[in-house]
């Protein structure tokens, strides 16, 4: 996915895992873009500091991953989708009600 919004933002059909984002043509401007178009499609906030640091897709993925502050909401979403499916059904139902108050079942 990140490779497929290099190329867009870039204007390229390919993109390798060792390119590098301002050698195929990236500036400033395009660091900007691209940022806003992670985060959209991946739902990360990345500094666009990220992006000079880590110019090749390969060392741009590896910071994204190492740095917990950049999980995704999908990755917090899949955690909290196992928290629940550990849960009894009554600790469900419990939970569920909790929020109603003396509303109809």
């Amino acid at each position: 996915m990140l490779a497929l919004i290099w190329g867009e933002v870039l204007g390229v059909d390919a993109v390798g895992v060792n390119d590098d984002f301002f050698q195929l043509g990236g500036h400033s401007l395009l660091v900007t873009q691209l940022v806003f178009r992670l985060r959209d499609a991946l739902q990360i906030e990345l500094p666009l500091r990220a992006v000079f640091e880590a110019s090749t897709l390969s060392k741009l993925a590896d910071a994204i991953r190492e740095d917990p502050e950049r999980r995704t909401r999908a990755d917090k979403a899949a955690a909290l989708l196992v928290q629940v499916a550990d849960l009894s059904d009554e600790e469900v139902e419990r939970m569920l009600g909790a929020g109603d108050e003396g509303g109809a079942s």
